[in-house]
């Protein structure tokens, strides 16, 4: 006689997978905001309360396409496995960019307790909710003996999606919040597109950081070169001061060039002090501090940093 059986993990599986292998507690939120940016989300807003000392809450709010219950079931609640492989592109016309769930796990169990709310776009008013209580799986044999429950209610909320981590295990120091700002600064889109992507970041207790991420200093460029490779393989190129004044005549450089079609934008900031006093009195410091984040090569496609 043959009896049928399959493998079971210890709870103690989820601390190696998610703790142990994401060293920085910035890296788990950044993996969450790349989730919101999958659901073709605009805006997503990190909040955090509390997180100088243990017992915080993490908050991480977008306004993205939501979760129905069948995709929080066999999606979401599926770690290792990504239902983005093979999806070129998302509804938005966005390449998907999340993972296959560690950092989303590393991110979760960095509290006690932690609550998926989203609202899918293809139903509005309906709000769907899931509690994950870390202590449960603590306690338990098996991670597959501790159940969850998806709860379905009717909301006037707009669609998106939340995620609150409470009662923190690990507390936020500055060298955190200036690691999880930074990391929030190159997933923005830095070009204000209609549909970018634009990450918020409140709550920390140090506002200048928090500023860091929402603005950028594009504008106070002394000058500024555009080029356009267009599809004909044909470059055109022309150059701007300070007051958005043409400084050469647009042309038609050597051409055609076999290569895709592409944007090239280069700003160039003069950073002496007697200009700064003429130009922006005062910010010259701010400003240095943004170019020693953003100052340097950075590939866009799909309006979307892509990494070195």
């Amino acid at each position: 006689m043959q009896q049928t059986e399959h493998f079971q993990f210890s709870p103690e599986i989820l601390k190696r997978l998610g703790e142990e292998l994401v060293p920085h507690p910035d890296q788990g939120i950044i993996e969450l905001v790349r989730n919101s940016y999958d659901a073709d989300a605009t805006r997503c807003r990190v909040d955090l309360a509390a997180t100088r000392a243990l017992g915080g809450i993490v908050r991480i709010t977008d306004n993205g396409n939501g979760m129905d219950d069948g995709d929080i079931r066999s999606g979401w609640l599926i770690l290792g496995k990504s239902p983005k492989r093979g999806v070129e592109l998302t509804p938005g016309g966005r390449i998907p960019v999340g993972e296959k769930g560690l950092g989303r796990l590393s991110a979760l169990r960095m509290g006690r307790k932690a609550v998926l709310t989203s609202r899918p776009k293809e139903r509005p008013g309906v709000e769907h909710r899931i509690e994950v209580n870390w202590d449960r799986y603590d306690l338990a044999l098996t991670v597959e003996s501790v159940p969850l429950r998806i709860e379905t209610s009717k909301t006037t909320a707009k669609h998106g999606t939340t995620i609150e981590i409470s009662d923190l295990r690990v507390s936020f120091d500055k060298r955190d919040i200036e690691r999880l700002s930074r990391a929030l600064l190159l997933l923005a889109d830095p070009f204000e597109h209609e549909l970018g992507f634009r990450p918020e970041l409140g709550g920390t207790g140090y506002p200048e950081l928090e500023r860091r991420v929402l603005r950028s200093y594009f504008e106070d460029a002394d000058y500024r070169l555009r080029a356009t490779l267009n599809e004909a393989g044909t470059i055109r190129a022309e150059v701007f001061d300070a007051h958005g004044r043409s400084q050469s005549a647009t042309g038609r450089l050597r051409a055609p060039y076999q290569a895709v079609e592409a944007h090239f934008d280069l700003w160039v900031f003069l950073l002496d002090q007697a200009r700064f006093a003429r130009r922006a009195p005062g910010r010259r410091p701010e400003i240095k501090q943004w170019l020693s984040l953003m100052g340097g090569v950075h590939l866009y496609y799909r309006n979307l940093r892509v990494h070195p």
